[in-house]
This record gives structure tokens, sequence and C-alpha cells, in this order.
């Protein structure tokens, strides 16, 4: 019974996160970097081609990165974890939330869980969209050859899983912002200001404390500049972060008396 009414849950908050501007966001924020590659590879194949990416589809995936994860990455996901999150706060709707019969535990966790699928789906379209930047321009461009490269799936898809945890601290912080504050603008803010101030703290030598820069981090690290990590996994460090914040975040939603 009690895991019939989460998978309703789960349902009805993914209804309401695809039936929101965040979904349209998802899409858009996925494509972007892979598009604007699609165009510099079309336009000026001497620059940015086969011919200059060498080995083709690892210099692909690193340059693609290279542009998501040290800012777009971070801050679409402060945008779009907000949208999601406020959509009660928008339409006013916490009261007739609470007045279903789901227990808080069953709401935080239906609403987290459909957070991070969202950000699930990001990376699955934003690997497809790389896909289509590879092959498109070769078809566009009737004077680009396409490479015979073998395609390193196993690499793409292992990296590709590596950002996705290593992004989770900034899901799970700002899921804790968004549900905390009913203005819209302040989870953005405060969001958008731990960001910044992660651009600054990427060579510091303890920016391995702050997990905004994880993503960044990563980066670094399988384009052959790794950063201090006080010798543990970029991934590691993600978790325990992430596992903590939820746990800190789902006491304090329990313990809130103010409801609706």
């Amino acid at each position: 019974m009690k895991n019939n009414l989460f998978i309703s849950s789960i349902q009805s908050e993914w209804l309401k996160a695809k039936k929101s501007s965040s979904s349209w966001f998802v899409w858009l924020g996925a494509s972007f970097v892979p598009f604007i590659i699609t165009l510099i590879q079309t336009f000026y194949p001497n620059r940015f081609g086969v011919s200059v990416l060498d080995p083709f589809w690892i210099r692909l995936f690193e340059r693609t990165w290279e542009m998501t994860a040290i800012l777009l990455l971070p801050m679409g996901i402060v945008i779009a974890c907000s949208l999601i999150c406020q959509i009660e706060f928008r339409n006013n709707t916490w009261k007739q939330v609470y007045a279903t019969p789901q227990s808080l535990s069953t709401i935080f966790f239906a609403k987290y869980f459909v957070v991070l699928m969202m950000f699930f789906k990001w990376l699955i379209i934003f690997t497809i969209a790389i896909f289509i930047s590879a092959y498109l321009p070769s078809l566009l461009n009737g004077g680009m050859v396409f490479t015979d490269e073998v395609v390193p799936i196993k690499y793409i898809l292992e990296n590709a899983g590596s950002f996705y945890i290593s992004a989770l601290p900034i899901i799970a912080l700002q899921y804790l912002l968004s549900m905390r504050f009913r203005n819209f603008m302040v989870p953005i803010g405060v969001g958008v200001a731990l960001v910044i101030c992660s651009m600054f703290l990427i060579s510091w030598k303890y920016g391995y404390m702050f997990p905004f820069v994880y993503t960044s981090y990563k980066f670094f690290e399988f384009s052959g500049m790794p950063r201090n990590t006080a010798g543990y996994s970029i991934e590691l460090l993600s978790l325990i972060a992430f596992v903590g914040i939820s746990i800190i975040h789902y006491f304090l939603y329990i313990s809130n008396r103010e409801r609706g």
C-alpha cells in the first residue's frame, strides 16, 4: 500500500514538472551547447572539425563538457530545480498537497526523486545531442568528411555518469533552498551566488570542501588537469556531500511547523 502511494506521488510530481516551464528548460539547456558545437563544425570545420579534433570523439566530448560543466550545468540546476520545487508556492497549493493522504516523507522523497530524474533526463538528452552534433555537420556540409574512428561508448557513458554524480550536491542544496523559501528569487539568487563563488574557488587548494566546484573538478580531471581533492575521488566527495545535505534537509523539512 505504501509503495503504491509513493509511486502515485512520484507520478503526480512528474506530471506537474512535465507541465511546468522546467520541462522546456531541461530540453533547451541540454541542447544549447551541442547546438552551438553543430554550428561551429558546420561553418568552421577547419577550426572545430574532424581534421582538428584528434581523437575526434574524446575531444568532442571534452569540448562540449568544457562549455557546460564549469558554468552552464550548475546554473541550469539552480534554475530548473527552483522551477520544479516552486510550483506549489507559485500556485499556492501546498495546503492541498498536505491535505492528501501522504506522509511528509512521501511528499519529500517523491518530489526529490522527480528532481533527480529531471536531471537524469537532461543528461540523456545532452548525451544524445553530442552524437547529433558529431554526425549532423557532415550531412549539412557536403565537403566535410566524417571520421571512421570507433565511438568510445564506454568512455562517454562512464564520464557522463561521473558528471551526474558530481552534480548531486548542487541538486541537494538547491532542493533545500527551493523548498525552504517561498520567494522564488531567494533560492535563485543564493544558487547563482554559490555558482559564481565556485568559479573563484576552483584553483584554491581547499576548494574540494565546496561542493559547487565538483562538476568543474570532474571536467579538469578527465581533461588531464586534476585538482586537489585530498586523495579522495570526486565521486566519493560528491556522494558524501549529497547524502549529508539530503539528511539535513529531510529533518529540517519534517520538523518545520509552518505548513502551506
